[in-house]
């Protein structure tokens, strides 16, 4: 049982029963055996699926490899998977070499992703002590909302003019879907189809470019969303969905505008509680000057 509620129920929860899991006793310092267990698993799986791989008190995600994705592009995102989904929580100091024989890569190329993810306030880098997982970062994450908010309440309006009716059936298909694993409790399975439900809205609107420039400036703010499915209603986030695409359905420009809204700023309400149940995730400061939920948004 992993000390962390988050990480408990990623152990507990998120993990498929057909997984491929990899316990590893002990450290992964220990390069021999770590290096024949990672090389069982591509040898054997070729990296068709995820691996869940304990490490010391923490279990990491290795993602498949994708085609043409390098050394260096290929730690980011991994990396950035493991820090959002707090496998790897703020102030947890990890280790170039350790993260370098996990992922069958050299040194460098870990280098590299550690001074990306800085940029973005993933991580810390502390000359001469190691790398850190940086806390969550409360002033990105409403400038994140902000960005959200204000292009994805214009996209919901304009999806209003654009939408199909295959588009439709689409968006109701990942909302079943939804429902289902909001149900079962599985929040990084809903965050996923989170993800297709608002990049299909910004394809209905041709602005595939806008969503890819959006997404990747989401770290922060998709950590907090974690914590909010982990501790949260997930049906919340279904039921908004549901009644954003009712509005498109129903061509309402200003109700789809501001449900929208309501839905990007909810996280902003939660995160009160949140800092008080996780303290040790959040960056020092105050949070008492953020917005609380009004009835002025609907």
């Amino acid at each position: 049982m992993l000390d962390s509620p988050i990480g408990a129920k990623i152990m507990e929860e998120e993990i498929p029963e057909d997984a491929n899991v990899i316990l590893l006793q002990g450290a992964v310092t220990r390069p021999a055996p770590c290096s024949r267990i990672i090389f069982l698993y591509l040898f054997l799986n070729n990296f068709i699926l995820p691996v869940y791989l304990k490490v010391g008190m923490y279990m990491l995600t290795l993602l498949p490899k994708e085609k043409r994705e390098t050394a260096r592009e290929y730690a980011i995102r991994v990396l950035r998977h493991n820090i959002i989904y707090f496998n790897l929580k703020p102030g947890q100091f990890v280790s170039e070499k350790e993260i370098a024989e996990v992922l069958g890569v050299s040194r460098t190329p870990v280098r590299e992703a550690f001074i990306e993810l800085a940029r973005s306030s993933l991580v810390e880098i502390y000359p001469q002590k190691g790398t850190c997982i940086s806390p969550i970062d409360i002033d990105m994450v409403e400038e994140s909302r902000f960005m959200r908010c204000t292009l994805e309440k214009a996209i919901a309006q304009m999806c209003c003019d654009y939408v199909t009716p295959t588009d439709i059936i689409n968006l109701e298909e990942n909302l079943k879907m939804q429902r289902l694993h909001a149900e079962k409790k599985d929040y990084i399975r809903l965050l996923s189809l989170d993800y297709v439900f608002h990049e299909q809205l910004f394809k209905i609107c041709r602005k595939e470019n806008t969503y890819k420039i959006i997404k990747s400036a989401m770290a922060q703010f998709d950590r907090v969303r974690i914590l909010n499915f982990a501790e949260m209603d997930m049906k919340i986030t279904v039921d908004e969905h549901t009644q954003i695409l009712e509005a498109i359905k129903k061509k309402d420009k200003k109700l789809a505008g501001k449900l929208m809204e309501k839905h990007l700023t909810r996280v902003i309400f939660d995160m009160s509680y949140l800092k008080e149940k996780h303290p040790e995730f959040f960056k020092r400061g105050s949070i008492e000057n953020y917005p609380r939920q009004t009835n002025t948004i609907l």
